[in-house]
């Protein structure tokens, strides 16, 4: 009885001296030990429950489209992915020291361009067409988020959730030119400028584009000393935003990467 009292008392030290370790802000700055590394996942109880994270970052955005399947006579389609920039804060409400629940929002700045042709076989024109899409959102993240010790300074961040996303403006300017013969017989090239609003447009080019948003959020990266981040964030739209004119049925989604900086608090 006597041993196995000490054996409690002793599993029952060694546990407790395990979760203070880890409850330790300082852990990281400890050198490296082998026979006390912390586990890969750890399950004890945060020092802090909430955590702030500003940040900002960089990527690209672009959107999934079927222009090419459902706008007749259109040939030459291209389409490039812009400079996008986002300045946000997140909120993680730390359940476990690996485990969170976590939100926020976030101001983005988004580009992209598309080109194409279209060929009027009745006519015997040629419509080109180039434009710029700048536009502005707003978006909440609502996401789990798993930290994953492996080293004494460093985690691996694994996100997983959804995204809420908001129009707040923007425009889309486009340069048309139409090529084609007068009634002599002559060939013309007829040029124009183009610009209206990027959302809810009643004068878009192809579609007009709805202001909510929707969709997967998932994101991978680093931790390092329990305060620096960096991460990259892929969002795909789950609701389609073409506002349809006409007879044509468009499918257009909103297509973004992010690779961001941060600071814990």
């Amino acid at each position: 009885m006597n041993k196995i009292l000490k054996r409690l008392i002793l599993a029952l030290c060694l546990a407790t001296g395990l979760n203070a370790l880890a409850a330790e802000p300082d852990l990281q700055q400890r050198p490296h030990d082998p026979e006390g590394d912390v586990p890969l996942y750890d399950s004890t109880r945060p020092e802090k429950w909430i955590e702030f994270q500003p940040h900002v970052s960089v990527g690209l955005s672009t959107i999934v489209q079927d222009y090419g399947s459902k706008i007749p006579g259109l040939s030459d389609f291209m389409l490039s992915p812009g400079c996008r920039m986002n300045l946000g804060l997140d909120i993680r409400f730390c359940i476990r020291n690996s485990f969170a629940l976590a939100t926020g929002l976030e101001f983005n700045i988004n580009n992209f361009r598309y080109s194409m042709s279209i060929v009027d076989t009745s006519s015997g024109s040629i419509s080109s067409i180039y434009t710029r899409n700048h536009y502005y959102s707003l978006t909440v993240p609502v996401y789990l988020s798993w930290r994953l010790n492996i080293g004494r300074r460093m985690m691996w961040n694994v996100d997983a959730g959804l995204y809420f996303a908001q129009g707040t403006g923007g425009t889309m300017k486009a340069s048309g030119y139409i090529s084609g013969n007068n009634s002599l017989g002559q060939p013309i090239v007829e040029h124009a400028n183009y610009q209206t609003d990027y959302y809810v447009s009643s004068q878009a080019m192809i579609n007009g584009v709805k202001k909510f948003d929707f969709g997967p959020r998932i994101a991978t990266g680093f931790v390092y000393r329990h305060r620096y981040t960096l991460n990259a964030v892929f969002q795909i739209g789950a609701r389609n935003l073409a506002i349809n004119q006409g007879v044509m049925d468009l499918n257009y989604r909103n297509l973004s990467l992010d690779f961001q900086i941060g600071y814990i608090f």
